[in-house]
């Protein structure tokens, strides 16, 4: 119910505040980002003990696609797919972790010019995934409602921009604050569609409480490097 009020009360701020806010055409983003992480400062409690998995550094894929469009009131739309599987051990016992986080963010433009940009509104992320080595293969999923934020700075003259977006939320046991910075260029500036590449530092810090009988305390963080295309 605690979770369902402040979604509710999240979901009306951006009703409210999109008076102001919407962008005045179509836009449809999709793109592929590689994100080469590490894992540290990881726990998993499961029936009183407590594993500090040693992880190994992966490169894992992620997926993303928006739609924004100029009509008031209803938000903009992206959805994001990150692959999180990774394995390592614990005082000699090996571990793996399945894991894949899903995000739908609806939210609104507060500022969307040629020279900078200005989102905020929600992220619903859903954590899925398969723990195995912690005395035996346990699954667990959990959903979470985080505030979003996002915006950009472009450079004139140059197809740079400067970008960034975080989703942050602190409540009723669960912590959760995924953030990304980074630059991207316009290699390929067409009529109809955009060619970008984009690199930068993606920190994911996530603690979950009581996820399919387990407490999960993560830290995922490195460089990413992707294409986009813009239309």
């Amino acid at each position: 119910m605690k979770k369902f009020a402040a979604l509710t009360i999240l979901a009306l701020a951006g009703v409210f505040g999109s008076t102001v806010a919407q962008a005045d055409t179509l836009g449809l983003k999709a793109g592929v980002d590689f994100w080469n992480t590490s894992h540290n400062g990881e726990s998993v409690k499961k029936d009183g003990t407590t594993y500090h998995p040693d992880y190994d550094t992966n490169i894992r894929p992620g997926l993303y696609v928006s739609f924004e469009h100029p009509i008031p009131l209803i938000p903009n739309v992206m959805l994001r797919y990150q692959d999180l599987d990774t394995d390592g051990s614990s005082g000699g016992t090996h571990i793996t972790s399945d894991q894949q986080m899903y995000d739908g963010v609806f939210y609104y433009q507060l500022f969307d010019n040629p020279a900078f940009g200005l989102d905020y509104g929600l992220n619903i992320k859903h954590f899925k995934g398969t723990i195995r080595g912690v005395g035996s293969s346990k699954d667990y999923t959990k959903t979470i409602p985080t505030i979003y934020l996002a915006g950009n700075v472009n450079l004139p003259m140059t197809g740079v921009q400067i970008f960034g977006n975080t989703s942050l939320m602190h409540f009723d046991g669960d912590h959760v604050a995924d953030t990304e910075i980074g630059i991207s260029y316009d290699v390929l500036p067409m009529v109809v569609t955009d060619l970008q590449l984009r690199a930068g530092y993606r920190v994911l810090n996530m603690d979950l409480d009581d996820a399919g009988g387990m407490d999960l305390k993560q830290t995922a963080q490195g460089w990413f490097m992707g294409i986009g295309l813009h239309f």
